[in-house]
């Protein structure tokens, strides 16, 4: 047995598991997203500093897919749904399969994974594209119903 395998059988069970974690790519963003989310929780994106403006509404003045998605975030995590889904109600659609995606990921038997972009086939793919980029142009249309999908707040 080498040195490195008597290591691990020394070590916690938990350490080990942890050590792996964040020696992962998925350790880091879930470390990441922690950060950002304990920021969210404390600071509100619109009296901060700490968030910058969308450089995309800043450069042109449309609203882009992602604009509202902080303020939303802040909103869900304050657990102000309705609100959350006034900033930016794609974001918040799509949060329940980023979750369940970032746990199968990061607990040990991930072999069932629901969502692994892996297995996605192009159709799928541009499919996703599609609504993202047609969310995008709708959100700029100033006519009802369509408004209603601008941020707001």
């Amino acid at each position: 047995m080498g040195q490195g395998m008597a290591c691990l059988i020394a070590l916690p069970r938990w350490r080990v598991y942890f050590g792996r974690l964040v020696a992962s790519r998925h350790g880091v963003l879930f470390l990441g997203a922690v950060l950002v989310s304990v920021l969210l929780v404390k600071y509100n994106p619109v009296e901060s500093r700490w968030f910058p403006p969308c450089p995309f509404k800043y450069l042109t003045g449309w609203y882009c897919p992602g604009c509202g998605s902080t303020r939303a975030l802040h909103h869900l995590l304050h657990g102000r749904l309705t609100a959350a889904f006034g900033y930016n109600p794609l974001m918040v659609s799509s949060v329940p399969f980023l979750l369940v995606n970032a746990v199968g990921r990061i607990l040990p038997a991930n072999k069932g994974r629901l969502f692994d972009e892996r297995g996605f086939s192009p159709v799928v793919i541009v499919s996703i594209l599609v609504c993202v980029v047609l969310f995008g142009a709708l959100r700029n249309l100033p006519m009802f119903p369509f408004s209603f999908l601008a941020p707001r707040g």
